[in-house]
């Protein structure tokens, strides 16, 4: 049999692009294939993150660029936390080389940045028109400076009119947190089966302010006072958000002390929280309540698992709900304690290994299903 050149050519570089691309693509079943051997199995989404019991923000409505933040900073990381910082726009964009570096080299290591409206103001004391404009122009803003703009807090916590609301929603955010002290009757956002806040803009906080600062009794002065919040958020499977103002500085608004501080993070590291930013909670729970999921495993021939298929899709879209959600499922006896490829696209994502049948992944929603496949 004789081959031209073209075929010959063509040949070489289909067998070039089997060789070359073994680590990264892979033949997954087809669907026409995976149908008709598919048994669904029971699956469920995790209440948070890595199925842990509570989720947990903490907001700063302060400078990241001061001392005590710094410090604050460091410590949080070496117990793998971070904290949200406020963005009042008005301020920012009259320093770019701080904003460039929040966003290079803090953000893109898992800081958190919240919208603070581009002015500092009582936006309850504006009309619809003027708050649509100061939200709008800060959601803008923030998008010009390379952040995805999702969560708000209210400059003093002045959101309670539907109206401020409205616009807040209308200019784009997704949730907007308050700063009240009546808030200390019930903290707690999404309780036991609550799939969603009774009101995203609207959502309750937690004051941190040393007692010193000017005797506000209400307030969570000091670790002591915080840890009955966190163990009661841990029962009802909750979220909760704490606001901390001026770290170590006892000459800025609503102090709170650096020691008093660093044992808070040594009480939520010792319970099952999962300690996040405003953005990926609020992700989590909208990307929760809108998915769908379904896991199969996938017989072969002799009747044994060859693959496990899982799709889950939120319908929402990819660029602004980023935020992966855990899957939780029965797994086969015989794949416990071996390599595992995760394959998207017909690409190898990740490898991992179940130690125990409940298995439990975390994976993006997508309209693409994904493929645990042993690894051979």
């Amino acid at each position: 049999m004789k081959f031209n050149g073209s075929i010959i050519l063509l040949l070489i570089i289909v067998s070039l692009l089997q060789i070359f691309s073994g680590c990264s693509f892979i033949d997954v079943p087809t669907d026409s294939t995976v149908d008709r051997q598919d048994i669904n199995i029971d699956v469920s989404i995790a209440k948070w993150y890595d199925n842990h019991k509570g989720a947990i923000s903490l907001t700063n409505d302060d400078t990241w660029m001061s001392e005590g933040q710094k410090d604050a900073r460091k410590f949080l990381k070496t117990y793998g936390m971070t904290m949200d910082y406020e963005v009042l726009t008005s301020a920012w964009e009259n320093d770019m080389n701080a904003v460039h570096y929040f966003v290079d080299s803090l953000a893109s290591q898992g800081t958190g940045y919240f919208g603070h409206g581009h002015h500092h103001v009582n936006h309850d004391a504006l009309s619809y028109e003027s708050d649509l404009a100061d939200f709008k122009k800060c959601y803008e803003l923030m998008k010009s400076f390379g952040m995805t703009p999702i969560s708000y807090a209210y400059p003093g916590g002045f959101g309670h009119h539907i109206v401020t609301q409205n616009a807040l929603h209308d200019a784009g955010f997704l949730s907007g947190r308050m700063f009240e002290k009546l808030d200390f009757d019930n903290p707690f956002i999404v309780p036991e089966d609550q799939k969603e806040p009774s009101d995203w803009y609207s959502l309750p906080v937690l004051i941190m302010e040393s007692l010193d600062y000017d005797g506000c009794e209400l307030c969570v002065n000091n670790t002591e006072k915080l840890i009955p919040y966190l163990d009661q958020c841990i029962n009802k499977n909750a979220w909760i958000i704490l606001t901390y103002h001026s770290l170590n500085n006892t000459s800025g608004f609503g102090y709170y002390l650096l020691s008093d501080f660093k044992k808070d993070v040594l009480a939520i590291s010792q319970r099952d929280f999962w300690q996040s930013s405003m953005d990926r909670v609020t992700l989590y729970i909208k990307e929760r309540e809108k998915a769908v999921s379904t896991v199969s495993w996938c017989r072969n021939e002799s009747n044994s698992s060859d693959s496990i298929k899982i799709k889950i899709d939120d319908n929402l879209p990819d660029s602004v709900y980023y935020q992966p959600l855990t899957i939780l499922f029965q797994l086969p006896l015989s794949w416990q304690n071996k390599k595992i490829n995760v394959v998207h696209n017909n690409k190898i994502i990740n490898q991992v290994i179940f130690t125990s049948p409940e298995a439990r992944i975390s994976l993006l929603p997508t309209e693409l299903p994904y493929y645990l496949l042993l690894d051979k």
